[in-house]
């Protein structure tokens, strides 16, 4: 052949099998530059030389430099320049493994459509980002804006904004989506879907429950008992109950300022009591004993010497009392020779030592017996 030969020719090409297959190539000055055949084979090593950049023909038309290695894809800058209607493949990948877009219609992937770990963005200037970094961590990124808001549709198919991300916090999302205006009420967990723990360093905002409170850097927790390190909560009938109050009070419910002694035996209150017996103090059982201890107390609104067993007697303030014999309002109490009782001191009766006296009457009695009198100590 020589340099100057530029035509098609029909010809026949051995394959590897010795058999001779009709063909029609191409030549442009000498170099073969497409062959079209019939069928398809591998060119034998006969006529191999003579047609380099092939070796296998393909059925149809084959382009130099397409060889069987490279899966249909030509290496050289031969190319079909021009419109076709149909391909089996687009860069050497099977047509079959593109996914179709209709015009109107929606796309759809049959199988998981795999992205490495550049992923992939949206957006004209690739705004938002999905991708895999340090090698396992998924990242969500807007690499051009300041936000990123979330959408969902709620139960009446409207479109609602829970939430909107920025660089310095996490927000509720705006109430009206078409002009970005307003902010939306929205929770964080449900009363049937709460969260389990949430962590924070600092808490602002209105909290209906709490296990714990912040006392002088330490977190206690609250207790309806007197328990050590925790917080004085009210129990079921709104009372606190603690060992020690320190500070000061500026009211109180009860009436009478008690201290405890100890007893030869239990008394009930409103009790006159004299010092003596087994114990520190025992019942009155005469007239005017200069021994007078008090009246046990029935309710103290400040008790001193809580701690120690016995009975707590009042010193001073008001006292329900037990008082043997009529009596009126103003009258001078001592002690009465009804054990455990005081008596009204006549208004004849010479002044008694102010050591026998339990206090004065703040009621009126007609009762000849023994009932409880509100008296002042």
């Amino acid at each position: 052949m020589g340099d100057t030969v530029t035509q098609f020719q029909s010809t026949n090409i051995r394959d590897n099998g010795g058999t001779s297959r009709p063909v029609i190539k191409s030549i442009i000055n000498d170099e073969v530059i497409h062959i079209i055949s019939a069928q398809e084979f591998t060119i034998g090593t006969e006529d191999a030389s003579d047609y380099p950049g092939f070796d296998v023909v393909r059925q149809g038309l084959t382009l130099k430099n397409t060889i069987n290695s490279t899966g249909g894809v030509t290496s050289t800058g031969h190319r079909f320049w021009g419109t076709a209607s149909n391909a089996l493949k687009l860069n050497g990948i099977d047509a079959s493994n593109y996914v179709v877009s209709t015009p109107g219609s929606a796309t759809e992937f049959t199988t998981v459509v795999e992205f490495s770990d550049l992923g992939l963005t949206v957006g004209n200037t690739n705004d938002l980002a999905i991708k895999i970094v340090d090698d396992n961590k998924g990242l969500i990124a807007n690499e051009q804006g300041t936000q990123t808001y979330f959408q969902v549709q709620n139960s009446s198919a409207a479109q609602k904004m829970p939430l909107r991300l920025t660089a310095e916090a996490i927000l509720p999302g705006y109430s009206n989506v078409a002009t970005w205006t307003g902010v939306e009420t929205v929770n964080i967990g449900s009363a049937s879907a709460g969260f389990s723990t949430v962590y924070a360093t600092t808490f602002s905002g209105t909290a209906t429950n709490s296990q714990k409170l912040e006392v002088g850097g330490v977190s206690r927790s609250a207790s309806t008992s007197a328990t050590a390190n925790t917080v004085a909560g009210r129990d079921g009938a709104g009372d606190l109950t603690a060992n020690v109050f320190r500070g000061t009070a500026t009211s109180a419910q009860f009436a009478d300022l008690a201290e405890k002694y100890t007893s030869d035996k239990d008394y009930e209150p409103g009790t006159v009591l004299v010092f003596g017996g087994e114990a520190e103090v025992t019942e009155c059982k005469i007239f005017c004993d200069q021994r007078l201890a008090g009246v046990v107390s029935t309710n103290p609104a400040h008790l001193m010497n809580e701690g120690i067993d016995g009975v707590a007697i009042a010193l001073k303030g008001r006292v329900p009392c037990k008082v043997e014999g009529v009596v009126r309002k103003g009258d001078i109490l001592v002690t009465g020779p009804v054990p455990g009782t005081a008596t009204a001191l006549k208004s004849d009766s010479a002044m008694p030592s102010p050591y026998c006296v339990v206090g004065k009457s703040l009621e009126d009695s007609d009762d000849a017996g023994v009932k409880m009198i509100e008296v002042a100590v």
